[in-house]
This record gives C-alpha cells, structure tokens and sequence, in this order.
C-alpha cells in the first residue's frame, strides 16, 4: 500500500524558488553561450550574433521557470546532466 507521508525536509518558500529560478536562469543562459560559441568554432560562420541571444534568452527563461517549479535539488541534477554530456561530447577522445 503505498502512503503520502510528508517529508522530514523543510518546505522552499517563494524566496528559496526565486533565488532557484534567478541561477537556474544564469546558468542556462551561460552554458547556452558556451554551445553557441563551440558550435562557432567547429562551423566557422555558422548562425549569426542576434540569433544568439534570442536562443539563450529563451532556453534561459524555460529554466528559469523550470528551477522555480522543480527546486534546486533537481535544477542541478540537471546541469549537472547536460554538463556531462557537453564534457562527453567535447573531451570524448575515443577511450572506450
């Protein structure tokens, strides 16, 4: 039988959210410039300044909103995910 009993940790408030949301937002917004600026490197003229900022903008605002739902906890599971994987892609040098 499965029961909802409540957990031993401390609910967040809307402050604790906000600040998650705020780095959940700078963190998007700064690993989304950091792809952008390798995707430049690797295909020379490729996409072009504005579209740059519009992109991180975006996925830095879906974040955001994310870490405000989610909470910290799972906000950085998740770049601690996607941080893995771009460190996979970039410094995989074939060891298996």
């Amino acid at each position: 039988m499965v029961t909802r009993r409540r957990r031993n940790e401390p609910a967040l408030t809307v402050g604790d959210r906000l600040v998650t949301a705020m780095m959940g937002f700078l963190l998007a917004f700064l690993t989304m410039s950091l792809v952008w600026l390798v995707a430049l490197r690797f295909f020379g003229d490729g996409p072009e300044a504005p579209l740059l900022f519009r992109w991180c903008w975006m996925v830095g605002l879906v974040a955001g909103a994310a870490g405000y739902v989610a909470g910290p906890e799972r906000m950085m599971d998740a770049f601690g995910t996607i941080w893995r994987w771009i460190g996979g892609v970039l410094f995989d040098r074939g060891q298996d």
